[in-house]
């Protein structure tokens, strides 16, 4: 049968390959072949797979010596025989000497098959040894890090229990160097070895020994052994095998290993200790059987559920599980542990006197030495609390993001209504004023108000910041408030609105007041689901000394007094005592967040004022807000001389910086309007070049705060590093920022809300720069 082979030739004539490919067919090979001359065809061949290359030694540009160096360079095992019509006894070593497997004369190819059949043979067998070299020397090493890095120490003892060897355990065990053990007949070589009845161990009984003599292993023999390192005794199982050559009867070494068993003793003494705790653990721990029969359960389970152990021990795990659990939840938690696996989660159980917690539990297999699964450890603990303040935190952080959200849009859309409302002022001013398109005009600055307001509202919500406060009045508020409560509290409750013309003013944010009494009046329809009668009232009220000291954070002085009273059920003391908590709820669950009266109560108390709460169980519950008065000139509200700015006469130099582009353009209208010069800059960076450029012409700079890059601050702080004094205007839309007197001491900084009139921002600069009208 014919053998096939891979043959690559280096040849340089036709006809001798020919030649050498028909002895080798003679020879019975089934050949596959190619021919190359040179050093690249050979390289680009080798990236095949070969059984033999036959090479010419001498080629016009190439040589079966560099052949040779190129296979050494790559590294490839290919036999070579070098076949040449031309090659003396010498070159013919040298050829050997440098990897070939054998030469030939082109005269005497009758001997190539025998000489290719010897150079695949010595291939075939090279292989096997490296292969079989690699395989031993990956079996001692495996044998080697066996040794190394078993947690079991092994000692080598010779025939007469000198120790030969021993792996690094032993030294952790026995708190010796090893070369210091090697040559000791002991295997605690201070003497201190003691048997299980704590008796001194001799020497010549320790298993070694015992098993020298005896010739047969001597197994699980347990002793104490002094360590030296840790000054401590340890606990060991020592077994040790006599070990036998195949023509001797006595043994001619031992080997002995020691198991580390301390720490197993401790855990023993501790057990006791550890059923104890889990008696008087404060979590549940259940154990049951595979069909969830409960075989014990420690004091906390009563604790927990009210069921005495005498009542569920015997009984099903199901007693416990309440009707109103998830069933998708529960069938998750049989397959889980039906497959052997531990299940954690939370689940809803029911106490003994019918009430529902949720509890956290995590069961697990227990298994027996098979790995059979016998039964199941419940560990559970009452997560009821946890769960709700997690539902509530979770609620929060979901408002937290919408405030955000809210922030965002409401800042936007802040420089948009800039433009509309200042545009419309321009509008208003160059038009006749018995021009029909004015009433159209005023319109829409109406409604620019209106969206101002709320855009702010969005802002103080998003922000969660101390209010901007001004002088206001609450009767006039709550009046403006009526329309809207009506269609909050429905058709079946009655609004009865009691407002006293001559109410006191206040320096407070009229949106927060709105939403104080909007929260209250929510929170008194939801306690008449039934109807009834809502009962708001705003007057005035002289709070005296015993009125102070009755109630906290009270005190005397003129106050105007919010009255939001209902018909309802009343309040329990219970309730009473914690209804201005966070999270904090009488209602139903999802009735609400919890937060509504907290943030009344914030509100009140960041306007200098105090909460009085009415409320028995049956005679329904009012809630009074004292919010402290305040003289009319106590205040100055933004704007109230705005009106008597004229539009014209300044002829100063004003560096404007504002990132928004068409808010930039409806202030240079404004100021040029005016007669000023404006520098217009729509970035800090731009900003601080264009101050630097014309200082000396600069009478007044309008920063915005929040700019890309460097902010109006940075603005502010280039333009006073300088060494110019010349005063600084800074504008926002953002409702929460404060200009803080530690960011320029010794200067008093001024801030313009957004959207400003026309007229707002030529009062406040012209004011700056003392020009009266």
């Amino acid at each position: 049968m014919e053998k096939a082979i891979r043959v690559l030739l280096l040849e340089d004539s036709d006809a001798d390959a020919d030649l050498i490919l028909s002895e080798l067919r003679r020879a019975g090979y089934s050949v596959e072949a190619e021919r190359v001359e040179t050093d690249e065809d050979l390289r680009q061949a080798l990236e095949q797979s070969w059984d033999i290359l036959l090479a010419d030694y001498t080629l016009p540009t190439f040589d079966a010596p560099r052949a040779l160096a190129l296979l050494r360079e790559l590294e490839l095992d290919l036999p070579v025989i070098v076949v040449s019509g031309s090659i003396g006894e010498q070159i013919a070593i040298e050829c050997l000497k440098n990897g070939a497997a054998d030469y030939l004369s082109k005269d005497r190819l009758g001997h190539l098959g025998t000489a290719v059949q010897s150079a695949l043979l010595e291939r075939t067998l090279k292989q096997e040894r490296c292969r079989a070299n690699a395989e031993l020397r990956e079996r001692e090493e495996m044998y080697r890090s066996l040794f190394e890095s078993m947690d079991e120490g092994i000692l080598y003892h010779a025939a007469d229990g000198r120790v030969l060897s021993a792996n690094p355990s032993v030294e952790r065990i026995l708190g010796i160097p090893l070369r210091i053990l090697k040559g000791r007949t002991s295997i605690d070589p201070g003497g201190k070895a003691i048997n299980a009845e704590g008796l001194p161990l001799p020497t010549d009984s320790q298993p070694h020994f015992a098993a020298l003599r005896s010739r047969q292993p001597v197994r699980d023999i347990l002793m104490g052994v002094w360590n030296a390192r840790e000054n401590a005794r340890r606990w060991v199982l020592a077994s040790s095998v006599p070990l036998f050559r195949s023509t001797e009867r006595a043994p001619y070494q031992a080997i002995t290993t020691l198991v580390d068993v301390t720490e197993r003793r401790k855990i023993e003494e501790e057990q006791a200790f550890m059923v104890t705790a889990i008696e008087q653990a404060a979590e549940s721990f259940i154990i049951t059987d595979t069909d969830g029969t409960v075989r014990y359960a420690n004091p906390a389970f009563t604790t927990t559920t009210g069921y005495e152990l005498h009542e569920i021990i015997g009984k099903s795990i199901g007693l416990i599980v309440s009707e109103k659990s998830d069933p998708e939840l529960s069938a998750d938690l049989q397959t889980t542990i039906r497959q052997g696996k531990t299940w954690q989660g939370v689940v809803l159980n029911r106490r003994k006197d019918g009430t529902d917690y949720q509890e956290e539990i995590t069961i697990s297999p227990v298994r027996n030495a098979a790995g059979a699964v016998m039964g199941y450890v419940s560990a559970q603990r009452d997560v009821t609390q946890e769960m709700e303040l997690q539902h509530r935190l979770q609620q929060s952080q979901k408002m937290d993001a919408v405030g955000r959200f809210a922030t965002g849009i409401a800042h936007d859309f802040n420089n948009i209504l800039q433009a509309i409302a200042g545009f419309n002022d321009m509008a208003c001013e160059e038009l006749d004023p018995e021009h029909p398109v004015q009433e159209h005009l005023h319109e829409v600055a109406s409604a620019s108000e209106k969206a101002a307001e709320l855009i702010r509202q969005l802002l103080d919500f998003g922000s969660r910041a101390p209010s901007h406060q001004r002088l206001i009045n609450p009767g006039t508020i709550v009046g403006d408030l009526a329309a809207m409560l009506r269609r909050v509290i429905g058709e079946d409750i009655e609004l009865d609105l009691q407002i006293d013309a001559s109410t006191w003013t206040i320096a407070g944010d009229p949106a927060q007041i709105e939403q104080a009494v909007m929260n209250l009046c929510v929170n008194a329809r939801d306690a008449m689901p039934d109807g009834g009668t809502l009962t708001l009232r705003v007057e005035n009220h002289q709070v005296d000394a015993e009125m102070a000291a009755r109630i906290p954070k009270a005190s005397e002085g003129p106050a105007v007094c919010i009255t939001v009273r209902n018909n309802g059920p009343g309040m329990p003391p219970e309730v009473r005592d914690r209804i201005f908590e966070p999270f904090f709820s009488s209602k139903e669950q999802s009735g609400g967040a919890g937060m509504g009266l907290a943030t009344v109560y914030t509100i009140v108390e960041n306007h200098g004022g105090f909460i009085r709460l009415d409320s028995e169980p049956g005679e329904g519950t009012a809630f009074h807000l004292f919010l402290p008065a305040k003289e009319t000139d106590a205040i100055q509200s933004p704007g109230d001389d705005a009106n008597s700015v004229k539009l014209t006469g300044g002829n100063e130099t004003i560096l404007l910086a504002e990132d928004d582009e068409q808010a930039r353009r409806l202030a240079m209208l404004i100021l040029e309007n005016a007669g000023y010069t404006v520098l217009p800059a729509g970035s800090g960076e731009e900003a601080i070049e264009l101050f630097n450029e014309h200082r000396d012409s600069i009478a007044l700079a309008a920063l915005d705060v929040i700019m890309p890059g460097k902010s109006g601050k940075a603005v502010f702080e280039a333009i006073r590093l300088s060494g110019s004094t010349i005063p600084v205007l800074f504008m926002t839309g953002y409702s929460f920022y404060k200009l803080d007197s530690a960011d320029a001491p010794g200067e008093q900084l001024h801030l313009l809300m957004k959207p400003f009139r026309p007229r707002e921002l030529l009062t406040r600069i012209q004011t700056l720069l003392g020009v009266r009208t």
